[in-house]
């Protein structure tokens, strides 16, 4: 298995989310429809409830596809202010055949999640880490998959986000 990894800086996380997906400059944010922070769906003055990741945006997964590519995704999805909703497209629309998610962050912790979704069903409540949780669905995707297709697998993570959360044996050393 070759696994080759690209990765750039931005520091608004729904742009670098929307560059990871479409491949293009995250620092033109407007090309992909995300132009800043995606708050919660609370109605906003500046609209910011309805950014998301434009429905003619080509994107990696769903070019990968299109060559045989067996796609997932695992973690944040940070392209849509209406996260699990079918009034704004979600990550299937945009490629991926399997993904694993919530939107923005684990709050109110990143530990026994309650609110992650997988492929638009909710999941329920799962003990452990948010980290954890995402790398262990990840590794259960790639155990499953039944082709020996290449594969396309994003993995995204909440805990570089507040409310911080962490392993009792991490924070003690």
């Amino acid at each position: 298995m070759t696994l080759r990894i690209f990765s750039f800086v931005v520091l608004i996380v729904s742009v670098m989310s929307a560059g990871a997906q479409d491949g293009k400059e995250p620092f033109q944010p407007n090309k992909a429809g995300i132009y800043g922070f995606i708050p919660s769906p609370k109605k906003s003055q500046d609209l910011r409830h309805l950014v998301n990741l434009q429905k003619g945006e080509e994107t990696i997964p769903e070019r990968l596809k299109t060559v045989g590519y067996s796609t997932a995704l695992g973690g944040k999805w940070q392209c849509s202010s209406l996260f699990n909703n079918r009034a704004l497209p979600q990550s299937d629309y945009f490629g991926f055949d399997y993904w694993f998610a919530m939107h923005n962050n684990a709050s109110l912790s990143h530990e026994n999640s309650k609110k992650f979704v997988r492929n638009g069903e909710n999941v329920g409540p799962i003990e452990g880490f948010s980290c954890q949780i995402v790398v262990d669905e990840a590794i259960s995707w790639l155990d499953k998959k039944d082709n020996d297709n290449p594969f396309y697998l994003l993995a995204t993570f909440h805990e570089p986000h507040e409310p911080i959360a962490l392993l009792e044996e991490i924070i003690e050393t």
